[in-house]
């Protein structure tokens, strides 16, 4: 490998990009934040619409040319309707597989000409965005993806959720199966071709290939999630998403009381009453309780003076108080529960938020209580058995403790920075020998 000289460690050029769905988007906005927090220059591909959020990360915008972005497509999927006669899971799965597989060939077009003229370094994506690894590749750049645990590889090249959630766990058995249907559902050879890219080979699925960088995948969650599952190497843990977008309007910390348990069931609407249900179950116990309704729709009242039901709170403001949190699992949430040392109890509503419950309650950092057996009493009896548990507690802090380091440390960046060094040590060398 060409030695990293002083020249190749100047400041470098990176290249970001997610859709603005809120994971997805404020985990690489928190890369892009430590990266120009370092003096890097970084361009940051996204809807037009975002500029200010890009701006307080330090980066400058790009906008989307023609690409759809996954916010819009969620925003716009319940008003899709089909005629009665036609079968809707496979016209779903067939419009889905359309969606990525054109938006990622768009993405690379867009992409490949300002990776030149912009001299980039390093490209860094989100794992739905794998237009860009693309274009990288077609460019002869580095390229490092970003993701939530569930993007976690095990040794057999298995999202996940393959080994953790049920009932997937019974198709992580068979990996070979696993890929396969995976081929199946989402083919990306063809798409390749049209870009004069090479097909993937081997058994891993195409678009595993495709969206987890065999370079570098930043895993943006504490590697305590993963318990004893064996994972793919190239794999690099950094701690949870802790970059928050500045509001127009400040948000008050309301006072947290002692012993005080936070209620935060879903931000979005459809949480088919978890949040009345649990407060309704929580009241009783005569426990503080701060509660935030958000998305909710059916919100009660008359629990008690020592209920508070507010619509937002600051959570950088009230998990270091709080004694334990109730929630329906979402990414950001736990993300920031681990981060202060915060026992939690998950009731998840749908998708990922089912991992994520099995993944703490496996890592022994909280409880989890499926939905289907989410009564008054069972969520009474796991809180108490929760705020009792000093195990819990202990290892919620000290894996608060490794995540401050991380975050002190930078080492997502460091990384980064390492590629991009490294990627033109490799040029200057190149650049000589001729």
């Amino acid at each position: 490998m060409p030695s990293i000289s002083d020249a190749s460690r100047k400041p470098a050029t990176f290249l970001l990009t997610s859709s603005t769905a809120p994971g997805h988007f404020l985990r690489v906005l928190d890369l892009a934040q430590q990266l120009t927090s370092r003096g890097h220059r970084v361009l940051f591909k996204a809807k037009a619409t975002k500029e200010a959020e890009v701006k307080a990360a330090g980066a400058e915008l790009i906008p989307y040319e023609h690409q759809l972005d996954l916010q819009d497509l969620a925003a716009l999927a319940p008003h899709f309707e089909l005629p009665r006669w036609m079968p809707k899971i496979p016209f779903t799965l067939t419009q889905v597989r359309n969606y990525i597989q054109a938006n990622n060939v768009q993405l690379a077009l867009e992409l490949e000409p300002l990776l030149r003229h912009e001299q980039v370094d390093c490209v860094v994506y989100d794992f739905f965005e794998f237009g860009a690894a693309w274009a990288a590749e077609r460019a002869g750049i580095p390229w490092v993806s970003a993701g939530n645990m569930g993007s976690t590889l095990s040794r057999d090249d298995l999202p996940l959720m393959f080994i953790a959630k049920p009932p997937m766990q019974h198709l992580g058995k068979v990996p070979a199966l696993a890929h396969a249907l995976g081929n199946q559902f989402l083919p990306v050879n063809a798409p390749r071709t049209r870009l004069g890219l090479p097909a993937y080979t081997g058994r891993t699925a195409e678009f595993v290939r495709a969206m987890i960088s065999p370079r570098l995948h930043i895993v943006m969650a504490h590697r305590g999630l993963a318990g004893d599952i064996p994972i793919r190497d190239n794999q690099l843990f950094v701690g949870p998403t802790t970059f928050n977008v500045p509001t127009k309007t400040r948000e008050e910390t309301p006072r947290v009381e002692p012993g005080t348990v936070v209620i935060s069931t879903t931000t979005t609407p459809g949480d088919n009453g978890l949040f009345r249900r649990v407060l309704e179950a929580v009241a009783p116990m005569n426990v503080p309780v701060l509660a935030t309704s958000a998305g909710a729709r059916d919100v009660p009242a008359g629990l008690g003076a020592h209920v508070r039901i507010e619509r937002y709170v600051p959570h950088d403001g009230v998990f270091p108080q709080a004694r334990a949190l109730i929630t329906h699992g979402g990414w950001g949430t736990v993300g920031r529960a681990l981060t202060y040392g915060l026992p939690m109890l998950v009731i998840p509503l749908f998708g990922d938020q089912i991992l994520n419950a099995a993944l703490v309650e496996r890592a022994g950092l909280g409880r989890y209580l499926p939905l289907n057996k989410a009564t008054p009493e069972a969520i009474r009896a796991e809180l108490n058995a929760l705020l009792a548990d000093d195990g819990i507690r202990t290892r919620a802090q000290r894996a608060a403790a490794e995540i401050k380091k991380l975050k002190e440390e930078q080492v997502a960046a460091r990384a980064l920075e390492q590629i991009a060094y490294e990627r033109r040590a490799h040029t200057t060398s190149r650049a000589s020998a001729a």
